[in-house]
């Protein structure tokens, strides 16, 4: 049988099976593909796992800045281009050019901060920037950095906790924990907020033993996770 064969008169009586149970892609092996076969993300933009999170610290969309030359911001994006130069008295600085799906813009980093941020400045990262936004010549507005961490650095610094929130799942909570074991040790709570049939809300925090690690591993994790309503990070 091929394939221009299939609906026609002699196999319309044959039974065609579906796989109903295929796990959930996490959106970040999603827009991997996405980025590999076609160039550029087809879906959304990976960096949208952040925002919320990202703007609970004051992190600025990037095509919400053209009020704001002159003054200092705060902004993130994954890194998609580095640039790395040398001044006449050979040190090294570069240009960072950050995406965070909504715009992207390129970032200064200059000799005497990119000392202590030379590993960080790798493509497809996300990094948190502060800076001074002004005016450039040729791309319309940069930002001369001031500081630039990773992602990792500033939950480690923060330490945010994780929210879940289910509703009428009683199964959920066997998922959740295989979700919370494969996770432990790191310096996260997590809290569960659970709504039952008839509207009834109870909270929930669970104890230091499930201190967890907040990551793309986890957020997979999560996106996979059977009756999982929504999840904050939430600082």
């Amino acid at each position: 049988q091929d394939l221009f064969s299939i609906g026609s008169s002699d196999t319309k009586n044959e039974e065609f099976s579906y796989n109903t149970t295929a796990a959930i892609m996490p959106s970040s092996v999603k827009y991997s593909f996405e980025k590999e076969t076609l160039g550029h993300y087809f879906s959304g933009h990976p960096f949208k796992r952040y925002s919320q999170e990202l703007a609970s610290i004051g992190v600025k969309p990037l095509n919400d800045l053209d009020e704001h030359f002159n003054e200092v911001v705060k902004v993130a994006g994954y890194v998609t281009a580095v640039r790395v130069l040398k001044t006449k008295r050979n040190k090294k600085f570069a240009f960072v050019t950050l995406d965070d799906g909504a715009g992207s813009i390129d970032i200064g980093v200059f000799a005497d901060l990119y000392i202590d941020v030379e590993q960080e400045l790798v493509k497809d990262v996300v990094l948190i920037v502060r800076g001074t936004l002004s005016v450039d010549d040729y791309s319309g507005r940069k930002i001369i950095a001031d500081s630039v961490e990773p992602l990792d650095a500033i939950r480690l610094k923060h330490k945010p906790y994780l929210s879940l929130n289910v509703e009428n799942n009683q199964d959920f909570v066997e998922h959740l924990l295989k979700t919370l074991q494969a996770n432990k040790g790191g310096s996260h709570k997590v809290v569960l907020r659970y709504k039952n049939n008839k509207g009834s809300v109870a909270h929930m925090e669970f104890s230091d033993n499930y201190r967890i690690k907040i990551d793309d591993g986890l957020l997979d994790m999560l996106e996979q996770t059977p009756g999982l309503t929504s999840y904050s990070i939430i600082y």
